[in-house]
């Protein structure tokens, strides 16, 4: 297995525990207080904010087809 092979087996941006973009795991992520960005192992790209003041609130999906942190080719 090459290095950028490995570095995309274990990329945990784009496996489990799918990463938020800013680095929390998306269980630690509070969808209710933050603007968001993660990915998933289908090839999604999920983006938003949310804030308790109600001055935003967006929730977008949009199909992407490699993983923006390690470029591994999502949903094979």
């Amino acid at each position: 297995m090459t290095e950028l092979e490995e570095k995309q087996a274990n990329c945990p941006y784009c496996h489990e525990p799918f990463l938020d973009l800013s680095g929390k795991a998306s269980d630690e992520v509070d969808y209710d207080d933050l603007a968001y960005c993660g990915t998933d192992d289908y090839g999604n790209l999920e983006y938003g904010a949310s804030f308790d003041s109600g001055c935003v609130n967006k929730n977008e999906y949009v199909k992407i087809k490699y993983c923006p942190m390690c470029g591994r080719r999502l949903g094979d």
